[in-house]
């Protein structure tokens, strides 16, 4: 497990796994004695995350894809040639349209989809991880357009947002408060820094 909830600005009150002290209880009551042992909980841990992630084979991200606005976190995977296996809510269809075999619809899909991946031939897994990094070069390719497109989003007066006129409105409040509330001064400051 990579990532915390420092990385959003939450509590980090669990003393031994970098989440709040209920739902590390949570973790614990799920995964026992398989902490440290076969699960492993790296925090958030910089820039040194990407040498641990090259070694996987497979990535599980946010398999309910709350608070995904932008497939970040898949396109930091996918640019590796790791598969990764998600939802396609939110964020996460941007690029998970383009995985249908690893998107899920409920997360007691996850590992029936684990096993049938690693099942294939290793031929075949090794295709599938070109074809991955090939989606996260693709989208790379595209980075002016799409730092345009927020760029655009982002200029435009709060009242004229409208990020998806087919969501219910529980799904917009929760985007509005995992995105517009911590990313969008974080999304400006990146922009203001990426475009001449």
């Amino acid at each position: 497990m990579i990532g915390g909830s420092d990385l959003y600005q939450f509590d980090q009150g669990h003393p031994q796994l970098p989440c709040d002290k209920n739902y590390g209880n949570f973790l614990q009551s799920i995964l026992g004695k398989e902490i440290n042992h076969s699960v492993y909980f790296h925090g958030t841990i910089g820039a040194r995350r990407y040498a641990l992630m090259n070694e996987c084979h497979l990535a599980v991200v946010n398999p309910h894809g709350h608070g995904e606005a932008f497939p970040a976190t898949i396109l930091e995977w996918l640019s590796l040639g790791v598969p990764v296996l998600t939802s396609a809510n939110y964020g996460c269809s941007d690029a998970m349209r383009l995985i249908p075999s690893l998107t899920i619809q409920r997360s007691n899909q996850i590992p029936g989809k684990i096993r049938n991946f690693f099942q294939k031939p290793q031929a075949t897994q090794d295709i599938f991880r070109d074809y991955c990094a090939q989606i996260g070069s693709d989208f790379s390719s595209k980075q002016a357009h799409i730092i345009s497109q927020w760029n655009l989003l982002l200029s435009k007066p709060e009242q004229q947002l409208c990020i998806n006129e087919y969501l219910p409105t529980s799904s917009l409040r929760l985007l509005a408060k995992n995105f517009i509330a911590i990313q969008v001064d974080q999304a400006k400051r990146i922009i203001k820094n990426t475009i001449p």
